[in-house]
């Protein structure tokens, strides 16, 4: 986990590490850590993220972070392979799904593309 400005100041030498499966970028602890607490979003926070990013992927190492959905699409150009997102709060039908699709009932959720995947 890579919370920490110091983190990704020094994520040049930790890339070089054997044994390290994902290098992962928490979001939250970050934004908290640079002075923007609550603020994952907040464009430094983002700047250094994709920083952060650009570092692990360019070591052909692979990245993860924490982001609200709407980022994924951002972090996947990016290169990233491993997310985790908060779990959305938003009424169903404002995220893509039906009540009877919604996590928990075994339905499915598409994205704008018209793939779907399992709901949870």
């Amino acid at each position: 986990m890579l919370e920490e400005v110091e983190a990704i100041e020094n994520l040049s030498e930790l890339v070089t590490v054997p044994g390290v499966d994902v290098y992962f970028i928490g979001s939250g602890d970050l934004s908290q850590s640079m002075g923007y607490t609550g603020q994952p979003t907040h464009p430094d926070v983002q700047h250094m993220m994709e920083r952060g990013v650009k570092t692990i992927t360019g070591a052909g190492r692979i990245a993860g972070c924490s982001c609200p959905d709407n980022l994924i699409p951002k972090f996947l150009s990016l290169g990233v392979q491993y997310f985790h997102a908060p779990w959305p709060t938003a009424p169903a039908e404002q995220r893509g799904v039906s009540e009877d699709d919604a996590p928990g009932r075994g339905g499915r959720r598409k994205n704008d593309q018209g793939r779907s995947w399992p709901a949870q």
